[in-house]
């Protein structure tokens, strides 16, 4: 999926699919489809670790790099 079509789905899609990615790399993350404090917290750790500025945002860049992240789980 690219970035566009991504961020065109809704915002509960997006965080079960941002819930999912980060539970399959390791962080503890609900699985609720909801914007919560630790998801947040775990996708600003994520960013920080590759080196992306942890704001808890999914930019383009962030997006990429979760993808590749799951790739080469």
């Amino acid at each position: 999926m690219t970035f566009i079509k991504f961020s065109m789905q809704s915002m509960k899609a997006r965080m079960y699919w941002l819930q999912d990615v980060l539970d399959n790399l390791g962080y503890d993350v609900p699985h609720n489809g909801k914007r919560d404090r630790l998801t947040v917290k775990s996708l600003m750790e994520f960013q920080k670790s590759h080196g992306i500025t942890p704001n808890g945002v999914i930019c383009e860049r962030t997006y990429d790099e979760l993808c590749n992240a799951i790739d080469n789980a």
